[in-house]
C-alpha cells in the first residue's frame, strides 16, 4: 500500500511541476492584433424593394436589391470575409449562394438561385429563376457575417 501512495505522490509531483511551467511569451500577431473581429448584420428585403432587370431583348430576367452596409469597410472587403445567409422564419439559415430545384403541378421544372455580391459599403442580393418567368420575389430575410 505504501508503494502505491509513493508512486501516486511522484506522479502528482511531476504533474504539478510540468503544469506550472511557463515559457517566454510568443511574438505578437500581425500588426500586434491577436484577435478576430466579427459582426452579424440582419436585414430584410421587402417584396416591393426588389428591382426587376431584363436584357434589351426582354430576356434573362432576374431580381436584385441593393442594401447599404457601411460596416463593410475597404479593409473588410479586401482582407476580411463577408458571408450572407438566407434566413427562414423558423431561424433556419442557408449560406448563399442557394440553389433550389422545383417542380410545379404541371410537371414544369426550374431552379431558383439566390446569390449576392458586395463592395465597400454595399451588398446586392440577386434572385434568378432558370426559366426566367416573371415571378416577383416575396419578402426575404438575410444575415450578413463580417469577419476580419
Amino acid at each position: 500500500m505504501k508503494k502505491k501512495f509513493t508512486i501516486l505522490g511522484i506522479i502528482l509531483a511531476v504533474t504539478m511541476i510540468f503544469s506550472a511551467c511557463e515559457g517566454p511569451e510568443g511574438p505578437p500577431g500581425k500588426n500586434g492584433n491577436n484577435g478576430t473581429n466579427w459582426e452579424i448584420i440582419p436585414f430584410t428585403v421587402r417584396s416591393n424593394q426588389w428591382v426587376e432587370y431584363k436584357d434589351p431583348n426582354g430576356l434573362n430576367r432576374y431580381y436584385s436589391c441593393l442594401i447599404n452596409v457601411p460596416e463593410i469597410t475597404d479593409f473588410i472587403a479586401t482582407q476580411g470575409l463577408v458571408l450572407c445567409y438566407l434566413v427562414y422564419e423558423d431561424d433556419v439559415q442557408i449560406v448563399l449562394p442557394s440553389v433550389r430545384h422545383y417542380q410545379d403541378t404541371n410537371g414544369n421544372y426550374w431552379t431558383q438561385t439566390i446569390d449576392f455580391d458586395f463592395e465597400p459599403g454595399d451588398v446586392v442580393v440577386y434572385i434568378t429563376n432558370s426559366d426566367f418567368v416573371a415571378d416577383w420575389p416575396p419578402t426575404m430575410y438575410f444575415s450578413l457575417r463580417l469577419i476580419w
